[in-house]
Parts: structure tokens; sequence; C-alpha cells
């Protein structure tokens, strides 16, 4: 609850940004075709995720990026995909809520905190291959290999699972809930080995008088006795009269032959008919005189594929595992399943085996039967039985065994850190260093910070200090973790970047850099002017960000897009240089001033140890004199804490701007300079720091930073010429190869175009006009030169042929042309990754930067410290306080140390308040060096990975790339915000109230789709934005926003009373009409001090004075041509009551001014306060006072309601710009008020001779 007995500070806070708004992903996809989770011919994606938060939840639009061009606003929806070669993240914390599934995707895992929740997991195992098949078959459907020989396919061995890498902070733990049974969270089992294509049979060739069906595939075959058994009756005894059985003999045991011992496949059975005299022969045969088929051999199935090997799991350095937030003893591995794939199947083939062998117990025969027949009684012949055997083997063919792969190894597990480290013990800074040389992409990593950089700035700029404090001393402190020399230059520039911000948090300063309260000496009206100056100079980079990190797809030329932007940068590059070289001449007038200040301490301590004497030698008692000097010196002590006013921005006693110091004795006679001595080691250290860096920073010697800058630059311009030469060879050729299909695009376009404007049908008229646009976004294609988006373009259009009806030499075309603009990406590949002059200046262009960064560090760690001392600068000392009442009692006593006492203390009151200004002006100064140095860091980071995009010449944007377009993003439209906040700060000052909650937030990126969204309906090809309609994007929104600021101000006027103008008039009393006799100078406070309004806060709400006005001014003196310059100044320090019990504090600062004779010298210079001047002249008689002529008012609100609010003058009210509180301090001086430890002051006094004998003056003032 807001304490209403203290003055408030109007702050700023907005909403906690949410950390799950600053994702930025990178898709990279890749044009080599190959075999990947049992697709062939795939082009795989490569993805890269960053951010502050990542939460992979399936149910939830859990990561809204804001970005017009992310593929997805829910992570989750990358679960599943096929395509996914590899997936990094990296963010502050990761959770995963649902299963992700990545098959076959290396998994790398860049987080300060991992936590799973749910059933969530990670699975890379690789989906399983379709069983595999021989395209060229023989005419019985059988497989056949490259020599057109019978053969089945093997399975390919199952690729790896995807590896899983965790980069945890060293001794971190990921978190999984609490459950009964672990089960596992990383799932790398490698893929399941191809089954193979299964064998079958050759070819069954019979032999001679074999039969042609082989012989499994006979039913029968063979014959039965009863076949042949009735031959005698049915055959031999027709037309013999009757048969008798009796009258016939057979061979012995003939069925046994055809039932049991043989296959009987032909029986001829010969007869001779007995007829006593003469024999008639008879003959018969059954069956065919054919041996029985025989069968063919197998030919086995293809070997089945062998499991694939699981993927590694492995940590980057020493992780644990948490159950429930809690460490336990537990083994990663224990949540991690790496075992190898299952094998792939092969078929056994069986041996196929006839129903007549040779080698069975019924081998085939012919039989040849001889029957006897008789007559009489006896039979003349006998019977007989002669077999004839297959004269070639019919056996069983040859089967083939099944051949199964063998299950796949299991993935490694082992750590990283044990490459450095053979213990499980912290590792030293040079293991550090080793295994990051190793391995750059380890934590820390930048990818981790940027983001949570960019969150810490939002929250800071909204409000939320102590939220980003956390945030960045977290960083500062994972930054200093690795060793100096391990940083990469990334690294580097965010520790310069993080110092600076730490720095300006330390100092009590808001993200501007200016104090608690600060109000600009701008008016309102001014603000407003230099805003939209501002504006449009801002949107020139603005512009550069939306089309790197929004529409890189539509920009047409993506080098001179990128080149553009980096140019833009150098010259971000060299103002933040120039501004730094303004701080340190800034820090040169804060020493002038130091000094000026120890000059003055060591007065003081003069005239405290000449009082002490003093009162020494004339004290009644040592009680006496002990009391009085004990309380000189806790007024002195009281210089040396800091007393904050109202409630402090940062809220915590534990910034050392707040913390207040041990008393300092000042009982022996040196306490005085002992107390005020730390000025000449700081001003030593300020000189000292100046010199250095002036030197070592702007210098021209070739180991300065200035240096380094300049051959960054020409490294840079030197690698966009080489890649300019590489990209020009590799696009005239893509030009001569695309020539004649350009032409035949351009002649369908004119055609569909002209069939258009024929057709009375609106629906097929908008189908020509649609195919037309279709091709025209192709066409687009090959002008830019685009030869990745070609070549995927050309893959779908072939493999949608059959869907769009493209005809045989259509697609023959597109089939010639991807072939062409493949190898040309392959050459281009291939240029880019051998050319000798290009990794050369790769190598230089690291190495500079390198060397660049770390010196950035440097002077950034400097700075940082440089004003450490400063903790001890004061504010004035509080004359109402009961110490100081308590000394002017006791001085009463004797009013012959009145008069120094007096002096005593106004030197203190000057003393204090130049020590506060210097404080700021160090403050300030150190704020612009180290702003300067971050945003050259950052400047230099985001120009080299600019140039590390023109090197790929590929057309997907680098997430290194979109992560510094969204920071150059936010950069510049915190350069918007920080002239919105000028205007902020004075509107707070006159109307006591915030801006409405929403007044930062803009619908911009709304506006952006609506405008993209209105070209591509009137059929614009190129929807991209030009920079004039960027700049009218932002002129309609901040618009907007004034009209909000003057809707609040005509409601407001509807519930308060209107401000009303009056005056008092006050009256000197005599001991202040011998103060400012003796000093020339008296400060008071117009409610104590004179007792006007009731004393109570609703009698001075808003009250704000508009003039002061001398009445009477009577001094007594001899000199007739007495001139004093009268002034009443106010403080600069204004606390003003609001409705409901409310007051708040504003102040003013300090600004620099640069002389004008062209040397460059600056120094600081105090923002002059409000005040009231009038010169007396003594014998002017009753026109003894004369006014100084003020300038008219602006008429602000009615200038907002003029500009943003038509129709509404007429409810302006009169707002005064920059009117001073009433109940602030006000100073009256005479000829500038005397310093009576002095002696020019002293001089000045004994010139002019005179008493104040009475003085009044009418103060009038307006309040609601």
């Amino acid at each position: 609850m807001a304490d209403k007995t203290s003055p408030l500070l109007i702050d700023q806070v907005r909403d906690l940004p949410r950390k799950e708004h600053y994702t930025t992903v990178s898709v990279t996809q890749g044009f080599t075709e190959q075999l990947f989770n049992g697709v062939a011919g795939m082009t795989t994606r490569k993805i890269r995720i960053c951010g502050v938060k990542l939460i992979w939840d399936e149910y939830e639009n859990t990561n809204p990026t804001g970005n017009l061009d992310e593929v997805t606003t829910k992570l989750f929806n990358y679960s599943g995909s096929n395509d996914i070669e590899s997936l990094e993240m990296y963010a502050d914390e990761i959770v995963i809520r649902s299963p992700l599934v990545f098959p076959q995707a290396d998994v790398w895992i860049c987080a300060r905190t991992l936590v799973f929740e749910g059933n969530g997991s990670i699975t890379t195992t690789p989906l399983p291959y379709p069983p595999a098949y021989t395209t060229t078959r023989d005419n019985n459907g059988r497989p056949l290999n490259e020599r057109g020989q019978i053969e089945a396919k093997s399975g390919l061995n199952g690729p790896r699972g995807g590896h899983i890498v965790l980069c945890l902070p060293e001794g971190a733990n990921f978190i999984i809930p609490a459950s009964d049974r672990p089960a596992p969270r990383f799932l790398t089992v490698g893929g399941k080995g191809q089954d193979a294509e299964s064998g079958g049979y050759l070819d069954y060739v019979p032999k001679a008088n074999q039969r042609k069906m082989p012989g499994d595939k006979t039913i029968g075959g063979f014959l039965k006795a009863w076949y042949v058994e009735n031959i005698p009756k049915d055959e031999f005894s027709k037309g013999e009269g009757r048969y008798d059985a009796s009258d016939w003999q057979w061979p012995d045991r003939w069925e046994d032959t055809f039932e049991k011992s043989y296959s009987v496949m032909h029986a001829k059975l010969d007869v001779n008919i007995d007829r006593i005299y003469h024999k008639t022969p008879k003959s018969s045969e059954k069956g065919e005189r054919i041996w029985p088929g025989g069968v063919p051999d197998a030919f086995p199935s293809g070997k089945g594929g062998d499991g694939g090997a699981g993927g590694m799991f492995r940590t980057f350095w020493m992780t644990g595992v948490a159950v429930a937030g809690r460490q336990t003893p537990e083994s990663t591995a224990l949540y991690a399943k790496t075992e190898g794939g299952e094998h792939g199947t092969s078929a056994e083939i069986p041996a196929r085996r006839p129903e007549i062998t040779t080698d069975s117990s019924r081998p085939p025969v012919f039989v040849h039967m001889k029957l006897a027949h008789r007559a009489g009684a006896v039979f003349s012949e006998k019977p007989s039985l002669n077999l004839e055997h297959c004269p070639f083997p019919i056996v069983a063919g040859k089967g083939a065994a099944a051949r199964n792969g063998q299950k796949g190894q299991p993935g490694s597990r082992k750590s990283f850190w044990l490459e450095v480290s053979p213990y499980p013990v912290e590792t030293t800074s040079e293991q550090r260093k080793q295994l990051l040389d190793r391995y750059p992409n380890g934590w820390p990593n930048h990818l981790v910070v940027e983001p949570a950089l960019q969150y810490a700035r939002d929250a800071y700029l909204n409000g939320h200090r102590d939220a980003a404090r956390e945030l960045l001393e977290r960083y500062r402190n994972v930054i200093e973790w690795v060793p100096e020399d391990a940083r990469s230059a990334e690294l580097a520039g965010q520790a310069t970047e993080i110092a600076a911000l730490l720095t300006q948090l330390k100092d009590n300063l808001d993200y501007y850099g200016n104090p608690p309260g600060w109000l600009p000496r701008l008016s309102l009206v001014s603000n407003l002017q230099l805003f939209l100056e501002d504006q449009k100079n801002a949107v020139s980079l603005l512009y550069f960000a939306y089309k790197l990190g929004k529409s890189w797809d539509q920009v047409q030329n993506h080098a001179q897009i990128l080149k553009s932007t980096r140019q833009a940068l150098s010259a971000a590059i060299a103002l933040a240089k120039k501004n730094y070289e303004e701080g340190l001449t800034l820090l040169e007038s804060s020493r002038t001033e130091l000094t000026s200040a120890q000059n003055q301490a060591e007065e003081i301590g003069r005239q405290i140890k000449k009082l002490d004497e003093a009162i020494t030698s004339k004290a009644a008692d040592k009680a006496k004199e002990q009391a009085i000097l004990t309380g000189i010196c806790g007024v002195a002590s009281g210089l040396c804490k800091i007393i904050p006013v109202g409630q402090p921005f940062l809220g915590s006693a534990s910034d050392a701007v707040f913390q207040p110091l041990a008393m300092i004795d000042l009982s022996n006679e040196n306490a005085a300079e002992e107390a005020f001595k730390f000025a000449a080691g700081i001003g030593d250290g300020l000189t000292t720091f100046v010199t250095e860096n002036r030197q070592t920073v702007l210098g021209d010697s070739d180991t300065s930073f200035a240096k380094k800058l300049e051959r960054l630059e020409g490294n840079f311009n030197a690698t966009e010429e080489e890649i300019s030469k590489i990209n020009g060879q590799i696009e005239t050729e893509f030009d001569s190869k695309v020539s004649a299909y350009k032409s035949t695009l351009e002649t369908e376009i004119t055609k569909l175009e002209e069939e258009a404007k024929t057709i009375t049908d609106e629906a097929k008229k908008k189908e020509k006009k649609t195919k037309a646009f279709s091709l025209k976004e192709e066409l687009a294609l090959y002008k830019s030169r685009k030869l990745d988006d070609a070549a995927a373009r050309l893959r779908q259009q072939i493999a949608d042929a059959d869907k769009n009806v493209l005809s045989t030499s259509e697609r023959s075309a597109k089939d010639t042309l991807l072939k062409q603009v493949a190898a040309l990406q392959d050459k281009k590949d291939t240029i880019t990754k051998s050319s000798t002059a290009l990794e050369k200046k790769r190598q230089d262009q690291q190495d500079f930067l390198d060397k660049a960064m770390t010196h950035a560090a440097r002077i950034g760690k400097g700075v940082s410290t440089v004003a450490a001392g400063l903790t001890k600068l004061v504010v004035p000392v509080d004359r109402a306080g009961p110490e100081v009442q308590a000394i002017k009692n006791k001085l009463l006593e004797s009013s012959e140390y009145k008069a120094q006492f007096q002096g005593l203390m106004d030197s203190l009151d000057k003393l204090g308040a130049q020590k506060a200004q210097l404080m700021e002006g160090v403050e300030r100064a150190q704020h612009t060096l180290a702003e300067s140095c971050a945003t050259i860091s950052k400047s230099l980071l985001q120009s080299a990975a600019i140039g590390r995009q023109m090197q790929t010449m590929g057309n997907a944007l680098d997430l290194e790339v979109k992560l510094y377009a969204r920071t150059l993003r936010q950069r510049s439209e915190e350069r918007l915000r920080k002239s919105l906040y000028h205007v902020v700060k004075s509107y707070e000052y006159h109307t006591l109230n915030r801006v409405p909650p929403d007044f930062f937030q803009t619908d911009v990126i709304k506006k952006i789709v609506a405008l993209e969204e209105a070209k591509l309906a009137a059929g614009q090809l190129d929807q991209t934005l030009t920079e004039s309609d960027f700049s009218q994007i932002y002129d309609t929104v901040f618009k907007a926003k004034f009209s909000q600021l003057g809707q609040q101000i005509t409601d407001g006027l509807q519930r308060v009373r209107p401000s009303m103008e009056n005056r008092y008039l006050c009256t000197f009393k005599p001991a202040h009409l011998t103060q400012l006799t003796d000093t020339w100078r008296f400060s008071f406070k117009i409610v104590e001090d004179f007792e006007k309004t009731t004393g109570k806060l609703d009698s001075v709400i808003g009250a704000r004075i508009v003039g002061i006005a001398l009445k009477t001014l009577d001094i007594a003196t001899t000199d007739r041509g007495l001139s004093l310059d009268v002034e009443f100044t106010h403080s600069g320090k204004h606390v003003i009551a609001a409705p409901g019990g409310f007051q708040y504090f504003f102040q003013i600062g300090k600004y620099p001014v640069e002389a004008q004779d062209g040397s460059g010298t600056k120094q600081w210079v105090n923002d002059q306060p409000i005040a009231w001047r009038m010169v007396y002249n003594a014998a002017a008689g009753s026109q003894a006072v004369t006014l100084d002529e003020q300038a008219k008012d602006d008429q602000i609100v009615q200038y907002l309601l003029r500009e943003y609010k038509p129709g509404t003058e007429s409810d302006a009210k009169m707002l005064q710009e920059h009117r001073p509180a009433f109940t602030s301090d006000i100073t009256l001086t005479l000829d500038g008020g005397l310093d009576l430890n002095d002696t020019k002051d002293v001089s000045r006094k004994n010139k002019k001779s005179f008493k104040v004998r009475a003085l009044e003056f009418w103060v009038f003032f307006k309040r609601q």
C-alpha cells in the first residue's frame, strides 16, 4: 500500500513481459535428397529455437512469437515431423509437458533449467523402414538384381537413434515429477533394421519325358490297383462270352506294387486269350508314360537389416536429477533408454517336395504286367510283372534359411565433462576452458543469454527492476564462470551489456539513465515535436529489422538488404564511439567539479577546527564544549551518507547507494580532512580512467580499440566483395539455365491474363487470375535467383504432377530444370566451402571479432567500477533536523558564534548539493560510457552474424540473424520510446497521472499484417512494405496514442475542480531579516516558514507557483547608487500533493554543454531551476524594484487537443508548464548570496553596506 506520509514517484510499472513471448525459430531447409526415416529422396530441415522460456505442450499455444514469418506459434506442432534432421533448443528454462517425438533427429538442449511435467519425454527413435522391395522383376514377379539375376533384396541397417545432448549448468538437475516407477524421459533407441524382401523359388525345368507341372502341384498322379483290376472283365473278356475270374491269373503281390511299394505312373497289361487251339493277344494301358514332375530350388530371402545403434545420451557438464524439485542420488542414466534397435526379419523359404519322389518309399515306376488266361483246366503261361524305374532322381528341392539381422549396439552415455575430468568433482577453470574450446556450442551459450537480455531490458523498461536485476545478475555470474580466454565473442559482448545495465540499476537510474523523479527541462510541446522527429529517424532501422525478421521470404534482394542493414549497424557503431568519447569528456568535467568539492571540504575542515578552538577557549565547562562540538560533528558526518528522497526505485537496502555509512569521528583536529579525503582518491581514479581509455579506446595505436574496429569494418567490406563475386558467378549460370523456362512462364502468364479479360464468368475469371498469380510468384523466384526456393517448388510440382495433370513434356522439362538447379546448389555449396580467399577472411573476421569483444569487455568492466567510491557522495544536511536545531539552540547562548555557525551551515548546504549533483554527473557519464560500449559490442556481433548469413548465400535466415534482428528492432523501438519517455515524464508532471497502461503497447504488428493483406488482395506480387508504408504505420499508431492522452485530460476535467489562481503575501520576520542582511541569503518554505494555507495536504492539491514578486523591500543604506539583484530560486526538487492524500516527487537533473570554439570541450551543467528575478535600485525611490519580464506560457492542453483531438479546443484549459511545486524549498538571494568562508565574498559584503529592514513578497499560485 502506498505511503501517504512521504513523497512518491509516479512510476510507469507496466505488465511484466511474458517469458514465452521471446521465442525465435530458424528453419533451414536442406536441398540434398537423402534416405531419412524410411523415406527415400527426402529433403530435411534443421531447426533452431531460442527463447527465455520454451514450453512444449500439446494443448496450449504456449510460445506465440509475434513474428509474421514463423512456422508455428505452438512448438508442439514440430513433434512428430519426420523430416527434422536436427533440433537445437536454447533457453533459460525449457518445460516439456507432452511426449515429444523427433524421429532420427539429433536434439541439442542448452538451458539453465530443464523441467519435465506429466508424461513429458523426448523420443528420437527413427521410424521403421517399409519392407525391402525390388522394383525390377521377371515375368513371374520375382526380384531381379542389377545383373538380371533372381535375387531378393536385403534389408538396410536401421538408422541410429538421434543423439540427445543436455547442456545444463555444472551441478544442475533436470526436474521430473514424482513417480512410483521411473519412466524414461530420453529415448534414443536405434531404428529397427529393415525387413528383407522375401525369397521364392527358381524356375522348374523338367527332364525328358517328365511332367511340365512341378511335382508338388499335382493332385493324385499315380495309379491305384483298382485302375487295372477290372481290365480283364471290362476289356479283355468283351466278345469272349462269360467272364470267370478264376480263369485269370495275376502276378504275385501285384496289388502291393500299386498300393504299397510304388507309385505307378503307367501300367501296361498284356494277355494271350486262350482259345484252346490258338491264343489271341490283347493289351491295355492305363496312366501316362511320363515321369512325375520335380520341384525347383528356393532362392533365399534377403538378409534382414541390423538394428540401428542407439543414439547417444550425453550431458555436457556433471548433471543430476531432481524429483519433484528435490535432489536425488539417482543417475541420469536411469531416465535414458539408449538400447540398439531390433533386427530386421528375413523369411525362411521352405524346400518344396514333389508328391512323388524317387527317394521315397514309393518311388515312381512304369509297370508292365503279363496276365495268364486259361480256357481249360490248366494255365499254359505264367503271369509276370516288370518294373521300369525313373532314370533320373525326383527329389525335394533346396530350401533357404532365414537370415535375420543383429540387434543394434546401445548408444553411449559418456558425458562430455569426463573428457577433461575423470572424477565427478567440480571442474577447474582450465578444464572448463579445454572443454569449451572443443565444444563451443555447450553451456553457457550466447543463444541462451541473448533472449534473457532482451527480456531483462523489457522488464527494466516496464518498471520491474527486481526481475531485471535478478536475471542480469544470474547471467553475469554464468558468464563470469567461464574463463575469460574461453569466452566467445558473443558472450564477451553480452557481458559488456549486462555490466552496463547492472551499473545503471545500481546507480538507481531509470532505464534511460535518469535519477528518480527526473523531469525533462523542455516543455511538453517541445518534447512532442522532438518525438515526431525521432520517430522519422528511428523508422529506418525499424524497417531493416522488419525486412530481416518478418518478411525475409518476400524480400527479393537478400544481399542488398543484408548489406544495408550492416551499413546501418556500422553507423550505429560510429555514433556509439562518438558517444563514448563524449562520456570521457564529461568524466573530465566531473573530475574538475570533484576538485572544487575537495577544496571546499578542506575549507570546511578549517572552519570546523576554528570554531572548535573558539568554543573550547570560551566554554564554561567541558560538558558544554563537548555537546556543541558533538553536534557540529554530527552535522558534518551527515555529509557522508546517502539519504533517499521519497521511495527509492529499487525498494531494497541492498544497494550501496542507499547504505548509511558509519559516523565519522570528527573529535580529532584532522577529522574534517579525514571525512572528505576520499574525494582525492576518486578524482585520481577518474583521471586515470579517462587518460587510459582515451588512448586505448580512441587512440591511433595498432592496439587501440578504434583500430580493432577499423580492421573489422575493413574485413566486413572485403568479405562482402568476395561473396558478391561468388554470388555473381552462380547467378550468371542460374540465369542462363532458366532463361528458356522464364520465357515459357512469361508467355503463359500473358496468355492467362488475356484470357481472363475476355471471360465473363467470374468464377472462371478468378481461376485464370489465380493461376497467373501463382506463375508470377514462381517467375519471381527465378528473377530473384532464389536457388533453394526454386528447387523446392520444382520438387513439389513434380510430386503433384498427376494431380495437376502435367503432360509428359512438361514433367520432363521440370525434371531437367530441377537437375540443373540442384547441380548449381551443389556447386554453390562447394565453392563457398572451398574458397581459400573467403575462408581466410572468415578466419580473420573471427580473430578480429574475438579481440574486439575481449577489449570491449575489459572496457565495460572498467566503466562499471570507475565510480565505485561515489557511494559516499551526499545530499544536503536537513536544517530542520533535531541535531541542527539542538546546535542552534546552544549557539543562541553565544551570539559570538552564531554568524560563524550560519556560514558553516551555508557551506555545508552548498557542498552537499554540489556533491549530489556531482554524483549525478558521474553516473550519467558512466551510463553514457556503458551504453556506448554495449551498443558497439552488440552491433559488432550483429554485423558478424549478418556477414555469416551472407557467406552461406542461402535463403533460410539463420537463428543468430533472426535473433539479432529482433534485438535491432528492440533497440530501435527503445529509441522511439526514449523520446516518447520525455513526453510521458512531462505529462506526468503536469497531470500527476500516469499515462494509460497500454500507452507503450502498439498494434503495429496488426497494422503490418493488414497492409500486407491489402497488397495481396490488390494482386501485388511483392507484399513487402516500403519504408514509406512503415513510416505511415508508426505515424498512425502514435497519433492514436496522443489522442488517448488528450482524451484522458478531458476526462480528468470532468472529475476535478479546475485550477484556480490566487496569491499570498509573505512577510519576513526579524530573524529572517537578520539572516538575509548577514548572508544575503535566506531559504524558506512558504507553508512552514510563513504559515500559509491550512498546513494540510488538501489545501495544496496540485499547488504550483505561478510567480513571485516583491511588494516591499525596505533597505537602509547610505549608498544612493546601491543596486541589488534580487532572486527567488526554486530548489529544483518538487513535491506536489494530489487528490487522495498522495504526494509526488520530481527533480531536475544535469546536461552536458559543449564549448562552441570547435575544441570539443564539454562539461556538466545543472538544469537551471525556475527563478523569479528582480532588480533593486536605491535611487529609484518608489520604483526601486523592477521585475524581469517573463515569456508567455505555452498552452499545452490546447496544443494536444488541437493536434490530436480536433473539435475540442473549447474544452481546453490552460496548463502551466513546469510551474514549480508550492511546497518546495525556495532560496532568496541578494546579489547571489554570500559564502562567508570565501574571502572574495567577504570583500563584496564590505563594499556594499546595507541592512534589510522590511521585506514582503507576493506568491502567485494555482491549486485545485
